[in-house]
């Protein structure tokens, strides 16, 4: 507020108390407010606490006022009297209204209203106490301001045996109208004129009708100013409104109230803001337009051919050749290639089901997940690296499905073992195609995680129909079946071959496993792979001696695998530093260094990456991390940004779905002189892509 609208807030009050004390105002309606103490007990006993309730009943057409009453107005005080002894809390104010008085806007109530507070007795306390308090209060219509004052009291007996609260429906109503406390993480700043508050809140911006800020810092924002309301970044919402101020005080203190969609009541919370540096808030992403402007129709198109591309990545190349070998099976079998491509395909169409169920759930709970969020959970990802190892044993000849194992169910699996292997191979692709986002995919997936779920769970289903889609239209043609190789001698050697990539896929999973949980989860899992490969072995001989045997070494292997601690596990910094392919001179991300350096004009590139994203690895070691890629960054001064989503990471899941991503890998390019706005880059990256995008940029 400028000096002449302070001036004129001053003149205005002064000129209603002038009026109050007047001759004439006696002859005027008064507010006549009233004024009584209650207690939420009838007895106390010595040192125990006590809730006590002031009320006011504030006459039909006159307001009282806030702790912080606005542009002009006074607070309620309160003087305790003959209290020696007695520890007082403060008083406890309801959530406020905010109304406008002549250009003049305060914070306040305009109907009757109750204070709380809570006051604790001397342990030494005889007899009665009694609490006795004076109070002076300021009440207001739209023509005069009358300052009023009471005294109110109540006398409590003291027993020597504590009291019970007894159930009080007025102390239960005073309490729902006080905002609840929060330990949202909040900070505030000065930004061109304006105050920006910005919270950490559970609240998704789609749930919220509206909300507002009652600051209860004097002096720091244009009460009579409009507060603009935004979500800068999902689960943070800022408040935005003309300052006062030149600068913001250490802590801003106020009440944050939301109104959600429908029919729900209005929520308040007691809200506290430090002061940060402006580079500390949040700012904006350039969201892709692709991923917001799209209708359902488009992304589910882009979800079928992100879907039959990912066929082509490198993550899915282990299951589908288990898929090949299938096919190459039944080539002369029309019926049969038919009943399992339609197998192959539910089994990927049911694994889509239950992960995209799984996400939109734990999202709609509050969680920040993407794509590929099982293999952030490094129990997860054991359990798939044993998964890898059996079927590779298989493969090789160790064991086999049938024979011993299917005399545990009659026959049942022996006479049905294509069919149960085409659904399974389709679950376990869909498993391992996860870490990869194909291009189109990645606009799909953010524009699904935003939609009501029937429409989620068709763009989920419609990516996982485009990633069984060549198998299944292959299934159904025999001249493309023809043309395959005639089964005969050599699959046998073939498939012992295709054990191989599935041994190295573990390799892979568990690296993975080693930067996330560190060198002890690796030998858990070890020792699970060796008991689980002698529990297959002992099956194989028959008997129950030998069924018992290997269902305890399934046992003791599966308990070893628990104490992975899938939460919290944290790798050593030398194990996780260890393999890890990054440049040299790569800083990790964080959303404030990259506001310093944007605003510096300092070029940057990002990449979001993971350690079980292989499209993000095979990226690292055959682009970013060449030795001409990193001297040309380093001759022309780019700073390098590393956001490592090995494990889950709230902030970096954020800051992909605001660039319309569900997952990884990202690559951004932020040029001199373009603000926020960096160039997208494709997932594919190439040493000469890297060298010509940076070769314009400053040294």
């Amino acid at each position: 507020m400028t000096f002449d609208r302070s001036l004129g807030a001053l003149a205005a009050c002064s000129i209603a108390l002038l009026l109050a004390f007047m001759g004439p105002a006696q002859a005027m309606d008064t507010p006549d407010t009233g004024l009584s103490l209650y207690a939420a007990q009838s007895s106390a006993a010595p040192g125990e606490t006590v809730a006590l309730a002031f009320e006011f009943t504030v006459k039909p057409g006159w307001h009282l006022y806030w702790k912080n009453p606005g542009d002009t107005g006074l607070a309620p005080t309160l003087i305790w009297n003959g209290t020696e002894g007695v520890d007082v809390a403060p008083l406890q104010f309801p959530t406020p209204s905010s109304f406008s008085f002549a250009g003049f806007t305060n914070y306040g109530y305009l109907k009757s209203f109750t204070l709380l507070t809570e006051a604790v007795l001397p342990a030494n306390a005889k007899d009665n106490v009694t609490l006795s308090a004076d109070l002076e209060w300021l009440a207001c219509d739209d023509k005069i301001c009358v300052p009023e004052g009471g005294s109110a009291a109540v006398t409590l007996p003291v027993d020597s045996a504590p009291q019970q609260h007894p159930a009080d429906r007025y102390f239960a109503q005073a309490r729902a109208l006080l905002p609840m406390d929060a330990d949202w993480v909040g900070g505030a700043a000065i930004d061109d004129g304006d105050v920006r508050l910005q919270y950490q809140v559970p609240f998704a911006e789609a749930d919220i009708d509206g909300a507002v800020f009652y600051t209860e810092t004097p002096s720091l924002v244009d009460y009579e100013a409009p507060q603009s309301v935004s979500w800068p970044a999902p689960g943070i919402v800022e408040i935005r409104v003309k300052a006062q101020a030149d600068v913001v005080p250490e802590t801003v203190l106020g009440v944050l109230q939301f109104t959600p969609k429908g029919d729900a009541p209005s929520q308040a919370f007691n809200v506290e803001a430090q002061s940060v540096a402006l580079d500390a808030l949040v700012e904006p992403a350039a969201v892709s337009k692709l991923a917001l402007d799209i209708s359902l129709s488009t992304a589910v198109f882009f979800a079928l051919v992100g879907g039959l591309l990912l066929n082509l990545m490198p993550c899915v190349f282990p299951v589908l050749s288990l898929k090949a070998l299938s096919l190459a099976q039944s080539s002369s079998k029309t019926a049969h290639a038919k009943r399992d491509g339609w197998l192959y395909t539910a089994g990927i169409l049911s694994a889509f089901a239950v992960l995209a169920g799984v996400l939109l759930l734990l999202r709609a709970a509050g969680s920040q997940l993407g794509w590929g969020f099982q293999l952030q959970s490094p129990l997860v990802v054991a359990i798939l690296a044993l998964v890898m190892f059996v079927i590779g044993l298989n493969l090789i000849g160790a064991f086999e499905f049938s024979g011993r194992f299917a005399n545990l169910g009659q026959g049942w699996l022996e006479r049905r073992s294509g069919a149960a292997q085409s659904f399974a191979t389709g679950v376990l692709a869909t498993v391992v195609a996860t870490p990869c986002t194909a291009p189109l995919m990645a606009s799909a997936l953010s524009f699904a995680l935003n939609q009501p779920p029937l429409a989620s769970m068709a763009i989920f289903m419609a990516l996982g129909f485009g990633l069984a889609l060549p198998f299944l239209l292959l299934s159904y043609s025999a001249r493309l079946r023809a043309a395959l190789p005639r089964p005969g001698a050599w699959m046998d050697s073939f498939k012992q071959l295709l054990a191989f990539p599935m041994f190295a896929t573990m390799l892979w999973l568990l690296w993975v496993l080693s930067n996330q949980a560190g060198s002890e989860a690796i030998v858990l899992t070890l020792c699970a792979a060796l008991l689980t490969g002698f529990a297959l072995w002992v099956f194989q001989r028959g008997g129950p001696a030998a069924t018992a045997t290997g269902i305890a070494a399934l046992i003791i292997g599966a308990v070893g695998l628990k104490q992975i601690d899938y939460a919290d596990a944290q790798g050593s910094a030398e194990t996780q530093a260890a393999g890890r392919m990054e440049p040299a001179f790569a800083e990790t991300f964080s959303e404030a260094r990259l506001a310093e350096l944007v605003r510096a004009d300092t070029p940057v590139f990002v990449y979001f990456t993971a350690d079980w994203c292989i499209t993000c690895k095979a990226n690292e070691r055959l682009a970013l991390n060449t030795s001409d890629v990193q001297a040309a960054f380093k001759a022309s001064g780019i700073k390098v940004l590393k956001a490592d989503w090995t494990r889950r990471d709230a902030k970096i899941a954020r800051v992909l779905e605001t660039f319309g991503r569900a997952g990884v890998p990202l690559y951004l390019y932020y040029k001199p002189g373009a603000g926020a706005n960096p160039q997208e880059l494709p997932q594919i990256l190439r040493p000469s892509m890297l060298i010509d995008l940076v070769k314009d940029a400053p040294a």
